[in-house]
């Protein structure tokens, strides 16, 4: 398993986007998100390479929008 290593100033906006998202979307969004920052790095220390293979499989996939989302 990698060793993933999250710098102070990646912390230091992680948080300020958490407070942001708890300010505007609530408290539970932002938990939300920040379990999902979570598995990331889980997933990171698990597979390191896994990115790479992603993106590779990205480029042979088409990728078109299904509807448009409207406020």
């Amino acid at each position: 398993m990698a060793c993933v290593v999250v710098t102070a100033l990646a912390d230091a906006d992680t948080a300020k986007v958490l407070d942001d998202l708890a300010g505007d979307a609530g408290p539970l969004v932002a938990s939300n998100y920040n379990a999902r920052i979570e598995a990331l790095y889980d997933r990171l220390a698990y597979a390191p390479d896994g990115y790479q293979e992603r993106l590779a499989r990205r480029a042979q996939s088409l990728i078109a929008p299904l509807a448009t989302h409207r406020r």
